[in-house]
């Protein structure tokens, strides 16, 4: 539930047996309260050949008007401001270039298909259509994507009958789109392109969307600039095969959504190679829930999201063909500076800011989740698993936060990843279940405030958790808590940069003359240098041996040209004590972790 916003179901019209909906049959039953427009003096013909324009404007104008079977055929626009009950059999069929504008509340069976010919029907003021009444039936063969854009509006919720609908046709959708201002940018081929509504609810609980070949469309549905939009239920299917076909091509975007709401659909068929299930830049409050995904290249792709939710999402990756390999990313969070002043919300987007991911799993990506900069992430009870990397050369790696080159003087700060699964990642091409910093970060940029605890760490290829890039990294806890199972990978870390323990100071012994620990080191990771003369060195925490692995895990990497033959760790007296042995003068990074 979105903070300071209270979602209302809509409850279905029933039809009965003749069609016509619960509401129907009520104002059907106080004939008084409407007026027949083919009764006189309005006399509408409904032959599909008279202009009955006249007619129906004449009945409007005493009140709330039902129109009986026929066909009506208008030839010149007309906006009929009261309520309207189409009887089954009714059709409105306005001529070229005419527009029927209705502006008060529409009564239909759900089925019925009341909107014909080759003008326009605006439903200005209904509260709740259907995309049957322009067009979108059952199992059509045909392009159902006119039926659905005419159906969109403000302060509305548009339902679809549950079926099969194929959308060819497309629209210029973007945020640069009808634009004058930008007259180059980003364009996106998109079968329904719901732009600038507020309140709108599109339910396709129990339909679903097949796109036809490349390039119609390229996104199913792409929601620009709504405030509180809503969509929900359905099935959208991508069938785009090659990988330079579908390189943008995505199930659902959302661009410029304020206080919105996707939940409760699946994005199948073949979204692979560097495609996605969802794309997003310029979100505000705004939560996707319980979504299933498989066979994407990407799961979701986002940028400037601010106070951005995901939970319930599970995504199986897949390549562009489908042939079982893995897709590049899971979820990705990264700084997009391409029309970053594109923002159409009155909010500020320096970068990603407050994202949160709970309950939620990827699989068969590349790497589950990337983290390229931004500040205040939560990421709780979730599984990363089975991220394998490929043949291609990229490893596969379970969470990868921070790059050497993407951070655009955007550091992660303010990261907490606790109580996931990360496990059974990099079988193809090994790297850890969780990365840190990868090399050097640009810009001189540190990282900081990363939290990465309490969670069960197994069966990942090289390593459960690495770090690297000592410069880049500040205030970096990945010890607390964690479990790493037995038989499992271990830390990988050198550096003094992981502070955030307060265990005592570790014991030296054995270490030659003028042994020392790095300064702010005094936990079970940090560098301790070998004095001159030593051969080997003891290094004695004052913390009781955890329960869980029964011994620490403990690894140790030399640097600054030292080298150690063997090192061992063991529980003495309720302490944990790890030794080097044959160790030679010189600088050596350590890390123990144990819960």
């Amino acid at each position: 539930m979105l903070q300071g916003q209270t979602w209302t179901r809509v409850q279905r019209p029933t039809d009965d047996a003749s069609g016509m909906s619960v509401l129907g049959r009520s104002l059907m039953a106080r004939g008084q309260d409407q007026t027949n427009v083919k009764d006189a003096p309005y006399g509408a013909r409904g032959d599909g050949t008279t202009d009955d324009r006249a007619a129906l404007a004449a009945a409007d104008a005493v009140g709330a008007t039902v129109i009986p079977p026929g066909t009506y055929r208008i030839a010149s626009s007309v906006t009929l401001g009261n309520d309207v009950t189409f009887m089954p059999g009714a059709v409105l069929l306005p001529d070229a270039g005419v527009t029927v504008t209705l502006a008060g509340q529409i009564d239909a069976a759900r089925k019925q298909y009341i909107f014909k010919g080759a003008g326009t029907v605006v439903a200005a003021g209904a509260h709740e259509v259907w995309t049957s009444w322009w067009g979108a039936f059952a199992n059509r063969t045909t392009d159902a994507a006119p039926a659905f854009r005419a159906a969109m509006g403000s302060a509305r919720t548009v339902r679809s009958i549950p079926a099969t609908y194929r959308f060819c046709s497309w629209v210029m959708a973007g945020p640069y789109a009808q634009d004058a201002a930008h007259t180059t940018g980003q364009y996106f081929p998109a079968g329904v392109w719901p732009m600038g509504y507020d309140d709108l609810t599109v339910d396709n609980t129990g339909a679903t969307f097949n796109t036809c070949d490349y390039p119609n469309p390229l996104a199913i549905f792409f929601f620009d600039r709504n405030k509180r939009a809503h969509l929900t239920g359905g099935t959208y299917n991508g069938n785009h095969n090659l990988i330079a076909d579908i390189a943008s091509s995505v199930a659902v975007v959302t661009h410029n959504q304020d206080n919105s709401l996707f939940e409760n659909f699946t994005v199948g068929g073949n979204f692979g190679g560097g495609g996605s299930g969802m794309a997003s830049n310029w979100t505000y409050n705004t939560t996707y829930r319980n979504i299933r995904m498989t066979g994407v290249g990407q799961a979701v792709d986002f940028a400037q999201a601010k106070g951005l939710t995901i939970d319930g999402m599970v995504a199986v990756g897949g390549d562009a063909t489908q042939s079982g390999g893995p897709g590049s990313k899971g979820v990705s969070f990264i700084y997009d500076p391409v029309g970053t002043y594109d923002s159409r919300l009155p909010y500020n987007f320096d970068d990603n800011d407050g994202v949160t991911i709970v309950n939620s799993e990827f699989s068969n990506f590349t790497a589950c989740l990337y983290v390229f900069s931004g500040k205040n992430y939560r990421i709780s009870n979730n599984r990363f698993h089975n991220c394998t990397g490929n043949s291609g050369g990229a490893q596969g790696v379970g969470a990868l936060i921070g790059w050497s080159s993407a951070s655009a003087g955007r550091p992660v700060q303010n990261f907490i990843m606790d109580n996931n699964i990360i496990d059974d990642n990099g079988a193809v091409n090994g790297n850890a279940g969780v990365v840190v910093g990868n090399g050097a970060i640009t810009n001189s940029d540190v990282m900081s405030g990363i939290k990465i605890t309490n969670n069960i760490i197994k069966n990942n290829r090289d390593t459960g958790i690495r770090a690297t890039g000592t410069s880049n990294l500040a205030n970096i806890d990945f010890i607390t808590g964690n479990k790493f199972i037995p038989g499992s990978n271990q830390l990988y870390a050198l550096g003094g940069y992981v502070s955030a323990l307060q265990d005592p100071p570790p014991v030296l012994s054995s270490c030659g003359t003028s042994p020392s620990v790095q300064a702010g080191s005094a936990n079970r990771s940090g560098v301790v240098t070998l004095g001159t003369g030593a051969t080997g060195c003891t290094i004695t925490f004052a913390r009781p041996a955890p329960t869980y692995p029964q011994l620490p895990i403990c690894n140790v990497m030399p640097a600054s040209g030292a080298t150690a033959s063997s090192w061992s760790v063991a529980n003495a007296g309720g302490v944990a004590v790890l030794t080097l042995s044959n160790a030679s003068p010189g600088t050596y990074g350590y890390q123990c972790s144990g819960n």
